[in-house]
């Protein structure tokens, strides 16, 4: 499971994009990259929501045996905007409060206001994971442990 794992373009319900994953079991780290496309062949970035913190992958159970469950507690969310117009507007706004948005650079979230007024806070997502070959399946993510899911997604992650 150490690595870089990507997902192909998704287009769905949401607007297009792409996933990254980094796992360091070794030093208890991980990453997460929700990378936003305006068009639906995912070729044109705007922006990206980068999710970091420390991760716990633990024993599986004796029925699934190569099913390994995952705790990815989120301790950072950083938006990182890569089109002027876009800088533009969340200076304007004052997004999370801050006036000073440059593109291509990460701002932090978490502990900030969203334009809902509600402070950003950190959280842990309790999944599963299953590595075959050179590929990465994942369940969905469940907010409380007894809620993770041992269904595994469709789409793979592949090995970078």
């Amino acid at each position: 499971m150490t690595g870089k794992w990507v997902s192909g373009c998704i287009n769905g319900n949401q607007d297009p994009h792409g996933y990254y994953f980094e796992f360091r079991p070794q030093s208890g780290q991980w990453l997460h990259a929700r990378l936003l496309y305006e068009d639906s062949n995912c070729q044109s970035q705007y922006a990206a929501r980068i999710f970091s913190g420390a991760m716990e992958l633990k024993e599986p159970n004796e029925d699934q045996s190569d099913v390994y469950p995952l705790d990815l507690e989120v301790s950072s969310i950083k938006i990182v905007l890569l089109k002027e117009q876009d800088v533009e507007a969340f200076n304007q706004d004052k997004v999370f409060g801050y006036d000073d948005w440059v593109a291509g650079e990460a701002k932090e979230t978490i502990g900030r206001k969203d334009s809902k007024g509600q402070e950003v806070k950190g959280f842990t997502n309790y999944n599963v994971v299953k590595v075959v070959k050179d590929q990465l399946y994942m369940s969905n993510f469940a907010e409380l442990p007894e809620d993770r899911s041992y269904k595994l997604n469709n789409e793979p992650f592949y090995r970078m």
